[in-house]
């Protein structure tokens, strides 16, 4: 018989199932669907056991989750604000729902979860590998369905979790392992031309070791290394201007877009946006309402236009009063354990690309962490990683 630690990492291993289909230039529908199947098989092998309890602490996700619903009655209904609130609550809400019901198999769900995210950056090397050299400004690596941006992330997340989370495991012991690891992650990110994963991930990674080796000596050492760095890339790596490598990751907008990609650039809309919010020109308290925020930006409705950028976002569609919310909900439930620095991960690129919707993650790392507040609370969570990381 399965033990039921074995099935919780296969349900981590298929979470990211459109990931893996997509390195196949197959495109995955459906994604919710299959989050909402695999909360509900979770469910049926804890059918034993108590369901997650609605305490007081989860009254605040409460009103996050359900405060859209109350708004959409006061805002301008289009199919896509019908779209969009449907979609936040049986996406992003079953998400968040999700690392309740594992409790304790946190470790084996995200283990698989692992895994599937290793087993992704070894799909995309096969593709990248013969081609490394052939990538330019309006030609880099994207797949039907999976953009740069995202199999940037995905491959940093794999990363992320094999250096920090699951560090303890034999196989991540190993130095060689990890510098092949990051290689190939850098190989991927060079290949995808995206900025905002990359400085994502290099604050987490630089603050991470910076909280872990505190000592003056290390943060001297890792100093002196960035210095060198720099130098040896700006004089020996002959990096010119209109090079794949200056115009992807050295410049906000690449200097060959088209007129119409300019306008809708993230650089772009994010002064315009930060204008108007400082004009007032939309409803400080309240917002504009979920999936308007072309009404706020345009004047007119266009299916599915966002900022790129949590904050606006959530400030712009929901108001001030929501964007406190969240900033409340992010306090409430941080919790100091390994996986903080997967929601900072996360956080931090819901700051560059993607709308709600696609920061899914934000949601998961949130609740894994406040997951450790209600079961780990009276363990020591070392010795909680060490136990469950080596089952």
């Amino acid at each position: 018989m399965i033990k039921s630690k074995t099935v919780f990492s296969y349900l981590g291993f298929i979470w990211n199932l459109s990931y893996l289909i997509g390195t196949f230039n197959i495109e995955f529908k459906g994604v919710t669907l299959l989050y909402i199947s695999i909360l509900l098989v979770t469910f049926l092998i804890n059918s034993k056991k108590k369901w997650v309890r609605v305490e007081n602490s989860l009254s605040l996700p409460l009103i996050f989750f359900l405060y859209p619903v109350v708004a959409f009655f006061f805002h301008p209904i289009t199919d896509y604000a019908e779209y969009k609130i449907l979609s936040f609550i049986f996406k992003c809400g079953v998400v968040f729902l999700l690392p309740f019901q594992l409790k304790h198999n946190i470790y084996s769900f995200m283990k698989g979860y692992l895994w599937s995210s290793l087993f992704f950056i070894l799909l995309i090397i096969i593709h990248v590998a013969p081609s490394i050299g052939g990538f330019s400004v309006n030609n880099r690596l994207s797949f039907d369905g999976l953009n740069a941006i995202w199999i940037a992330r995905f491959a940093f997340e794999g990363l992320l979790l094999a250096l920090i989370v699951f560090n303890d495991l034999k196989i991540f012991r190993k130095k060689f392992i990890i510098l092949a690891l990051t290689v190939l992650t850098l190989l991927i990110v060079y290949s995808t031309g995206s900025k905002g994963p990359l400085l994502s991930a290099l604050l987490i990674i630089g603050g991470y070791f910076f909280g872990k080796y505190n000592k003056f000596k290390h943060q001297k050492i890792v100093f002196v290394c960035l210095i060198f760095a720099f130098i040896f890339s700006k004089n020996y790596l002959n990096i010119t201007e209109d090079s794949y490598l200056s115009q992807r990751f050295m410049h906000i907008i690449p200097d060959e877009v088209s007129d119409e990609a300019y306008e809708k650039s993230r650089g772009v809309v994010w002064i315009e946006t930060v204008q108007k919010v400082i004009e007032l020109d939309f409803n400080l308290f309240f917002g504009e309402g979920f999936g308007n925020y072309s009404f706020f930006y345009l004047g007119r409705e266009v299916y599915r236009f966002y900022p790129h950028n949590l904050f606006l976002e959530l400030l712009v569609e929901g108001g001030i009063i929501y964007l406190f919310v969240f900033l409340l909900l992010v306090k409430k439930f941080h919790k100091n354990n390994k996986f903080k620095y997967l929601f900072y991960y996360a956080f931090l690129n819901s700051m560059f690309s993607g709308d709600i919707l696609l920061n899914e993650t934000v949601f998961l790392y949130l609740a894994i962490m406040f997951n450790y507040q209600i079961n780990f609370n009276k363990i020591q969570p070392l010795k909680i990683e060490k136990s469950f990381i080596r089952n």
